[in-house]
Order: C-alpha cells, then sequence, then structure tokens
C-alpha cells in the first residue's frame, strides 16, 4: 500500500541533500515505508548482530560494506548510545553522493532538545498510524495538505 511518506520523503530527496529521520510508533510502517523511498537500499538493522557489529566497527566500515550503492537504511539505530556522533560522523564524511534513511522510536525526537548539533544534516518526519484519509487517497496535493478535503459519511464508512 501506497504511503503518504513515501512521496512526502522522495520529494525530500530530489530537493535536499539532508538525512531523512522517519519517527513513530511501532509498527506504523517506517520500515516498509524506508525500503519504498530507498529501493535497492543498502539495510542495517541494530537489532541484527552482524549489522550491529558492523556499525561498532565504525563509519569507514560502514562506507565499505555498502559500497557504491547511494541508498542506506539504519533501522533502530538510535538504542546505540554513540548513534548521533555515528551519524553525524558518516553523514560529514560518506553523506554527500547518499540517501539516507535513519528509522526509529520517538526517541529520536528527543534527539532535538540536546546534544551536538545536527543542524542541516536530517529533517525528522513524524509518521502517524493510517487515517481514513490517507486510505482513500494516500497521494495528497499540496493544496490538499493545506485545505483539507471533506469525507463523506459513505467514505468514512
Amino acid at each position: 500500500m501506497k504511503r503518504v511518506y513515501t512521496e512526502i520523503a522522495k520529494t525530500h530527496f530530489e530537493k535536499i541533500s539532508e538525512m531523512v529521520f522517519v519517527s513513530g510508533p511501532r509498527q506504523v510502517g517506517k520500515t516498509t515505508v524506508s525500503h519504498d523511498v530507498n529501493g535497492g537500499s543498502k539495510y542495517f538493522n541494530w537489532d541484527h548482530e552482524a549489522d550491529r557489529h558492523l556499525i561498532l566497527s565504525g563509519a569507514s566500515v560502514v562506507n565499505d560494506e555498502v559500497g557504491i550503492q547511494p541508498n542506506i537504511i539504519f533501522d533502530e539505530i538510535h538504542k546505540y548510545k554513540e548513534w548521533k556522533n555515528f551519524l553525524k560522523g558518516f553523514f560529514d564524511k560518506y553523506g554527500e553522493n547518499r540517501k539516507i534513511i535513519v528509522t526509529g522510536s520517538a526517541r529520536l525526537d528527543i534527539f532535538q532538545k540536546g546534544g551536538d548539533s545536527m543542524l542541516g544534516r536530517y529533517f525528522l518526519y513524524r509518521m502517524h498510524p493510517l487515517s481514513v484519509r490517507e486510505l482513500l487517497c494516500p497521494l495528497p496535493s499540496i493544496t490538499e495538505i493545506s485545505d483539507p478535503m471533506k469525507i463523506g459519511v459513505d467514505d468514512f464508512r
């Protein structure tokens, strides 16, 4: 199923050279949307032992593993104590020609409240569960976002 977040993130990468952070509650589709946006990505999941070992080996080892693949997904990396420093260093050194998506829980939001600045390196999108509106039309236009369409009773049912 297409989600509005897929198109938003694709548009982000077309216009802006920053990482995309996707936060939100469990089971809303953060990882699925990330794969839809960054098709053919190199995927690293902090909960997978081999991926965790690779990340702990450092940014240069991760970059060597990625090779020429421009699309990268770091899933649940916020569980790593030094995740902010890792991403900051990785992006500064290797991020120029890469599309990097970072997914995780609301703990990604906490980062905005303190710590070293990553200003200009990422934009945080908060992903929500499916709404009736998104089920009816997953790709609203910009005018629909600023001026929402009314949903009839039959469509709501």
